[in-house]
C-alpha cells in the first residue's frame, strides 16, 4: 500500500520559481539548492519538484517562500527582507459574541495581483498546507481569501443563532441558513464537528448584511475569486491570537512575493485595536557558544552573523552579559559560561515560536 504524502510535501515548479528567484538555475541545481536550505527532497516529476519542508517553517509552504529563502541562501538577498506595508483604511470589526465560538480574527488587503494559474495554485496550495498544519484541520486557524472588489467595508465578525442568516456558499447555487450548510454541503458535514456544538455560529459580513464567510467551514460566493480579481481581503480566524496573525503574515507576504501590495486592516475588538498584518521583527538571543557546541563547529561572530543573513536574518552582535534564557536552558542561576559575544537575531515574527 503506498505511503500517503506528508502533509508537508510542497510542489514546487522549476519555471515558476525560477521567475521568483530572478536567477536562472538549472532543475538539478535547485534540487540542489533547496536540499542544502533544510528541505526533504522527495523525487521529481517532469519540471515539478517536491519537498518535505520542516514543520517549524510554515513560511517555506510556497514556491514564493522557498523563492524568498533561496535568494538568502544564494546570497542574492541576503538580511530581513523587507515589505512596503500602508494603511487601507478599512476597519474589520470583531463582535464580543464570537468569543466562546471562535474567539480570534484578523484582516488583510493586498493589492495589484495578477490571479494567473501558477498563483491560484500556489494560493490554494498554501492555504490548505496552513490550514492542515499550523492550523490543525482548521480547529486552531482558518483562512478566507476574497475579492476584496465584490464587497464593502467595514466588515464584521459576530456569532449568530444557526437558522438566522443565509447566503448562497462556495460550491451550491442556491442560499441555505447556517444549519442547513453543516447538514448538506460537503464542507459542512467534514468541519461540522468544530461548531455545531455551538449555540451560535460565526459569519463575516460586509457593510451590506453581504456574507464573505462562515469560518471554518465555507466562503460565501459573492467573494469568490476569478481571473479578474487584482484585490484581496484576507480573514484569518482561530482561537489561537499568535497564531492567527502569524498565519496572515505568511500568506499576505507571499502574495507580495508575486508583486502585490500589502496594506493593514484596523481589527478592532472590546478591548484592544490591531494594525494587521503585523509583520514587525521580533529579536530572539543566542548565545554562540552554546549553538557551536551543538552543531560541532567553531563559528566566530562574524561568520554566524554571515550564515544568519543568508538565512534572512538581521543579527547584531552585543558584548557578554547575563542571559536569562541561557540559565534557564542550562537550569542554572549563573551567566552565559563563555565570553563569546552573543548575536542578537531579529527575524519575522514565526508562529509556533
Amino acid at each position: 500500500m503506498p505511503c500517503e504524502p506528508s502533509l508537508t510535501n510542497v510542489d514546487v515548479h522549476h519555471d515558476d520559481l525560477v521567475d521568483l528567484l530572478g536567477q536562472r538555475l538549472s532543475l538539478e541545481e535547485c534540487v540542489d539548492r533547496i536540499t542544502f536550505m533544510g528541505a526533504g527532497p522527495e523525487g521529481v516529476q517532469g519540471d515539478v519538484m517536491t519537498f518535505d519542508i520542516f514543520p517549524n517553517r510554515p513560511d517555506l509552504y510556497s514556491v514564493e517562500g522557498i523563492a524568498r529563502g533561496l535568494r538568502g541562501f544564494l546570497g542574492l538577498e541576503v538580511g530581513l527582507p523587507s515589505y512596503r506595508v500602508e494603511p487601507s483604511g478599512i476597519e474589520f470589526v470583531v463582535d464580543p459574541s464570537v468569543a466562546d465560538v471562535r474567539p480570534y480574527a484578523v484582516g488583510g488587503v493586498v493589492r495589484g495581483i495578477e490571479l494567473d494559474d501558477a498563483l491560484l495554485r500556489s494560493l490554494v496550495d498554501l492555504q490548505e498546507k496552513l490550514h492542515l498544519t499550523a492550523g490543525r484541520r482548521r480547529r486552531k486557524v482558518a483562512i478566507g481569501i476574497h475579492d476584496l472588489d465584490k464587497v464593502t467595508p467595514p466588515y464584521r465578525y459576530q456569532a449568530v443563532r444557526p437558522h438566522e442568516v443565509r447566503f448562497t456558499p462556495l460550491g451550491l447555487a442556491e442560499e441555505l441558513d447556517l444549519a442547513e450548510i453543516l447538514a448538506k454541503h460537503d464542507k459542512g458535514r467534514e468541519y461540522a464537528p468544530l461548531v455545531a456544538s455551538k449555540p451560535r455560529f460565526p459569519i463575516i459580513q460586509d457593510a451590506h448584511g453581504q456574507v464573505l464567510s462562515f469560518p471554518p467551514v465555507i466562503n460565501g460566493i459573492v467573494t469568490q475569486l476569478t481571473p479578474d480579481t487584482q484585490n484581496l481581503f484576507l480573514d484569518v480566524t482561530g482561537t489561537d491570537l499568535e497564531w492567527v496573525q502569524g498565519c496572515l503574515a505568511i500568506l499576505a507576504t507571499a502574495l507580495a512575493e508575486r508583486g502585490g501590495r500589502i496594506q493593514t486592516v484596523r481589527t478592532t475588538y472590546s478591548d484592544r485595536t490591531l494594525e494587521t498584518p503585523d509583520l514587525s521583527p521580533a529579536a530572539h538571543p543566542l548565545n554562540l557558544s552554546r549553538a557551536n557546541a551543538w552543531l560541532g563547529l567553531s563559528l566566530t561572530p562574524a561568520q554566524a552573523v554571515e550564515g544568519l543573513r543568508s538565512a534572512n536574518r538581521s543579527p547584531q552582535t552585543t558584548s557578554r552579559r547575563p542571559c536569562a534564557r541561557c540559565s534557564w536552558a542550562t537550569g542554572t542561576k549563573k551567566s552565559c559560561p563563555s565570553p563569546s559575544r552573543l548575536p542578537k537575531i531579529r527575524s519575522r515574527r514565526r508562529i509556533g515560536s
